[in-house]
């Protein structure tokens, strides 16, 4: 008895282990992982599972243009670094489609999207879906809307994601468009450098936005722009030293309330994509210009002790890295 019981014991042991990992794709780079490509991964998954990618630079068919197919389940980075899991897009189109009613449970989390371009959305495509983009990094992504994250009908929540560089004739980082529920929460981010000639970081129409604890900086165009039926309510967030005005147009109302406020973020090696802040920065907790209890604001939190004095891109430089 005591023998039976002992294998009945294990075998149960046996059975949770491998059912607990069962969930769990793991892919690699170089596709020798459970799935030769996030696509592949991500067709082999039921609801519920985790495509895991390993570290490293993914690139080719497969690797982009990476749909959902619908399907409540988690993609991210093993490490939980982005910036060592890097979807590389190369041009060829964009990073991730949601157009198959997503809702929350699909989730895209801690990898970067690089170098799309597409005709919406470089980074990410959102068509009536409404995924959850958490901790992500979007780097010179292009589009005539929405260089970064083009959403249409749609109400994602991004949260903690890092948005550089990226480029469009409309909205440089981030396009949203209804008829949709209102947009909740633009959550922690950081949004420097991004280029367009309306809405540098952000573009809303036909939806209300929030936006919280959030940094906008050093855009070509105002911080953020609404078209008809568009507006945005900011709590915890600093505009600063956009080219077309920061607290202008439909958010001119709201400096200096709810603990928005207009001043140098204080990157560490902006030059360097480095949004980490300097520890008195006024996006530090404790630092907050007008005292307000606000915590970290922005994506990356304190990370050094000085930052250093660097200058933007030209556009011309910018619109030089893709010729």
């Amino acid at each position: 008895m005591k023998l039976s019981t002992a294998l009945v014991a294990l075998a149960i042991i046996l059975v949770a282990s491998v059912s607990a990992d069962a969930g769990t794709w793991r892919i690699k780079p170089d596709g020798t992982g459970d799935a030769p490509t996030i696509q592949a991964g991500i067709d082999l998954a039921a609801p519920g599972d985790i495509v895991l990618l390993a570290d490293g630079v993914y690139e080719g068919d497969g690797n982009r243009n990476i749909d959902y197919h619908g399907k409540p389940i988690t993609v991210r980075s093993e490490s939980g670094d982005p910036s060592t899991c890097v979807i590389s897009v190369n041009g060829a189109g964009t990073g991730f489609l949601f157009y198959s009613g997503e809702g929350a449970g699909s989730v895209l989390k801690e990898v970067t999207i690089q170098d799309g371009l597409l005709t919406w959305g470089g980074g990410i495509l959102c068509q009536n879906s409404s995924p959850s983009i958490v901790g992500c990094a979007f780097y010179r992504n292009m589009a005539n809307a929405g260089g970064a994250i083009f959403c249409m009908g749609s109400a994602p929540t991004v949260t903690g994601c890092t948005f550089i560089g990226n480029w469009a004739q409309l909205a440089g980082a981030i396009f949203f468009a209804g008829p949709s529920p209102a947009v909740s929460t633009v959550t922690g981010c950081t949004f420097s450098e991004n280029h367009s000639d309306a809405g540098g970081a952000i573009h809303c129409e036909g939806i209300a936005l929030t936006l919280e604890k959030t940094v906008i900086a050093f855009g070509s165009a105002e911080g953020i722009s609404c078209g008809s039926g568009g507006s945005a309510a900011l709590t915890c967030c600093d505009v600063f030293g956009n080219a077309g005005g920061d607290w202008v147009g439909c958010i001119a109302d709201q400096n200096n309330i709810n603990g928005n406020f207009s001043a140098d973020p204080m990157f560490c090696r902006r030059t360097y994509g480095d949004v980490c802040v300097n520890y008195v920065s006024p996006c530090a907790p404790g630092y907050h210009p007008y005292g307000y209890d606000c915590g970290v604001i922005g994506s990356h939190g304190v990370g050094c002790d000085h930052p250093t004095n660097a200058f933007p891109k030209t556009w011309g430089a910018i619109k030089a890295m893709y010729k």
